[in-house]
């Protein structure tokens, strides 16, 4: 019987403790850190313009995803797909552009051993 009294005013006070909490998080949703409110407002403005434009009108955004959504690797061939990403949009862009090739040695043991 005690455990059963127990066990429902633990779930009174966790149902008042959640309710409290969604009411203060939509009030703090309200300004966003670092920010007062008219520039809380303004900003929240202006993400909602930029997320509401097409996929295509965000080529920023494409390639940044493409050059940096794989982990950085010290191997040719990744780095090199990147480069010649960059170059194709300078060149699309009327600019002149040349890239040298470092063959850079990145030291690989044979075998890796944990100690």
């Amino acid at each position: 019987m005690i455990f059963r009294s127990l066990q429902s005013l633990v779930m009174i006070c966790l149902s008042v403790a959640w309710s409290w909490a969604q009411t203060t998080s939509a009030v703090q949703q309200k300004t966003l850190l670092g920010f007062d409110l008219k520039g809380s407002d303004l900003s929240v403005c202006l993400e909602k313009q930029f997320d509401s434009f097409p996929q295509e009108r965000k080529p920023a955004a494409n390639a940044m995803k493409r050059l940096f959504g794989a982990p950085a690797s010290p191997r040719v061939r990744p780095m090199q797909r990147n480069a010649d990403f960059i170059a194709g949009l300078f060149a699309r862009g009327a600019t002149r552009q040349r890239s040298s090739r470092f063959d850079v040695l990145f030291p690989t043991p044979k075998t890796r051993l944990l100690k």
